[in-house]
Formats: structure tokens, C-alpha cells, sequence
């Protein structure tokens, strides 16, 4: 992989193990520094202000199409929090997004995005 420079597009999250309801942000790469000999990466929104003054413990580059899809399913993300880790819409097939954006537009119709109902049966 190649090192992460300011202004790439990025997906982070509070801490490395990549657990599902980890905080995270999808921003702009600041940069990083040292906290106590761990690295600590700053992301940062369009108008430059940090998403977490203590930074991110883990980051990746992330495709602006990807980035874009992610930031306008943020209700599903959040959502489905307690079954799948923000890293797994990062990796992803471009089917199953697609799959997940046909979905949740035919129910959001109907439904504020899921019910408890809809969502237990996913």
C-alpha cells in the first residue's frame, strides 16, 4: 500500500481490530502523529476541521465512488452497526452495494429505512 498523503480520501476508524461498532468517519487524510508510540492519523471534513482531535487508529484510502456511496448510505451503516463493521462496506463487492442501494430505497418508502422487524430478519 502505498503511504496515505494529506488530502487522500480516506474511511477511519477509533481502533484497529475493526469491530462493528467502532467509531469511524469517512474524510480527508491530515495527516498523523505519535501518541505514547502509536500512530494516531487526523482526518479531517471538506471545511478542514477534525473529525476526532485524538485521531484514528486505523486508515485507508478509499476510491471517491466508494467514499461517495458510503457517504450517502450512512443511515444504513449506522443502522446495521451492530452486524457489520464500517471495513466491510470499505471491501465490499460493487453487487452487494448495489443490491443494498435498490433495497433500502424500495423501503425507505415505506419505512424510516428498516423497522426492528425488517432489521432482525436481514
Amino acid at each position: 500500500m502505498t503511504a496515505l498523503k494529506p488530502g487522500d480520501y480516506v474511511v477511519a476508524t477509533k481502533y484497529a481490530d475493526g469491530d462493528p461498532g467502532d467509531q469511524f468517519c469517512i474524510g480527508f487524510y491530515s495527516g498523523c502523529y505519535d501518541h505514547y508510540g502509536q500512530t494516531r492519523h487526523l482526518v479531517v471534513d471538506s471545511a478542514g476541521k477534525n473529525f476526532r482531535h485524538n485521531g484514528f487508529r486505523r486508515v485507508a484510502r478509499v476510491s471517491a465512488a466508494r467514499g461517495t456511496w458510503m457517504v450517502e448510505h450512512l443511515a444504513l451503516i449506522d443502522k446495521l452497526m451492530d452486524r457489520f463493521s464500517v471495513w466491510h462496506w470499505y471491501r465490499a463487492p460493487w453487487w452487494e452495494l448495489r443490491l443494498w442501494h435498490r433495497r433500502t430505497r424500495r423501503k425507505a418508502v415505506q419505512l424510516d429505512l428498516f423497522s426492528e422487524t425488517e432489521t432482525e430478519a436481514l
